[in-house]
């Protein structure tokens, strides 16, 4: 029936938009990991200062 057909939808659609938050939130994740771990490469590398590292951490 179309009730049926209309709940199989809303179903398959609401395991998409579990898959895709679940995905999202990896993703940021791992940007967030990658951000740090240049900060920190940059950081030291350049021998800068407490206070220069914070300053270029907000840019």
């Amino acid at each position: 029936t179309s009730a049926s057909l209309q709940f199989i939808k809303m179903d398959e659609s609401q395991r998409v938009i579990g898959n895709y938050k679940r995905i999202y939130n990896k993703v940021k994740v791992k940007v967030l990991v990658i951000k740090e771990t240049d900060f920190n490469v940059i950081a030291t590398s350049q021998n800068l200062n407490s206070k220069e590292a914070e300053n270029l951490k907000f840019d």
